[in-house]
């Protein structure tokens, strides 16, 4: 006889469970729920049961079971209305979705990451020139709008960037306010119906970019050029479609976590302003030779 063993439940109210203290403080929750129960326990959004996971080993399984233990696109539904009804990677076909998740693979291999390394030079270079001497920014909004650049950059191309890049922001900005995960994704509100029109005009734009790159018949060392000249298993060019759906989600997979990450960074150093000495002295040893920033380099830093 087996014995399944659940990690502790956090309390909450009826029908509702832990949403609103959630949404009114989510850090605060998280830490009061995690020094009362320890790294592992669920809570409840209405009727969903959600499991937390805290700390550098439970993050590691958490990852590393993906699509064995655990299911992605089945936790991910609720994301279908941000990237439309047919959405790329997220097929309830598991035979599909998982060649789906393979063409999104080869877009990361080795060879594609020296030319997003540039990319990300470029847009941080050119972000640091436009700052002055001394002066004050809101790190959230700059960091959201530096990562918009880079993955316009990155994912598409210079040319849409400098043509469509403020543009594709705003939109992106309504599209990622439409994410839902306890409402109904289709009421009639306001906030879904600028999602929705959102991930259209968005679809408008980098569909019409592909059609004008195409009929140009210029050949451009970008991630949108590899998109178009891609293969699937099937020998199959991408369409117009998947390629947008493959941008949208690549844009909104780099974008959030890392605009987070970036700001806690930056808070952390402000408020240890010894260890900006450590991640210097680690630079100018790495970069001592020369000051090209490749992957290599970035491997071995490891103090931030």
């Amino acid at each position: 006889m087996s014995i399944q063993l659940l990690p502790p439940a956090v309390p909450g109210v009826p029908l509702f469970g832990n949403l609103f203290s959630f949404q009114k403080n989510a850090v605060d929750f998280l830490a009061k729920s995690y020094e009362k129960n320890g790294p592992i326990f669920s809570m409840k959004f209405g009727p969903k049961h959600i499991a937390v996971l805290i700390g550098k080993e439970n993050n590691q399984f958490f990852f590393n079971m993906t699509d064995k233990m655990l299911s992605i696109r089945e936790v991910y539904q609720w994301m279908i209305p941000v990237f439309g009804g047919d959405d790329y990677t997220m097929s309830a076909c598991r035979e599909k979705y998982l060649e789906q998740r393979k063409t999104t693979l080869a877009f990361f291999t080795t060879t594609r990451m020296p030319y997003y390394v540039a990319s990300m030079e470029k847009e941080v270079g050119l972000w640091i020139e436009s700052l002055g001497v001394r002066g004050e920014f809101d790190m959230c909004q700059t960091f959201a709008n530096l990562l918009m650049r880079i993955a316009a950059r990155a994912f598409v191309g210079s040319d849409f960037r400098d043509q469509m890049g403020e543009e594709f922001r705003k939109q992106y900005e309504y599209l990622a306010a439409g994410v839902e995960y306890f409402l109904p994704t289709n009421l009639p509100i306001p906030r879904f119906w600028r999602r929705d029109a959102a991930r259209k005009k968005m679809n408008e734009m980098v569909s019409r970019f592909i059609d004008k790159r195409r009929n140009s018949g210029i050949v451009q060392e970008d991630t949108l050029q590899f998109m178009m000249e891609f293969k699937e298993e099937n020998g199959c060019h991408l369409s117009n479609e998947a390629i947008v759906g493959l941008v949208i989600k690549l844009v909104f997979a780099g974008h959030e976590t890392t605009q987070s990450q970036l700001t806690w960074a930056l808070i952390q150093l402000l408020q240890n302003p010894f260890y900006i000495d450590v991640i210097r002295q680690e630079q100018a040893q790495v970069f001592a030779a020369d000051s090209q920033i490749t992957e290599d380099k970035l491997k071995v830093l490891s103090k931030l």
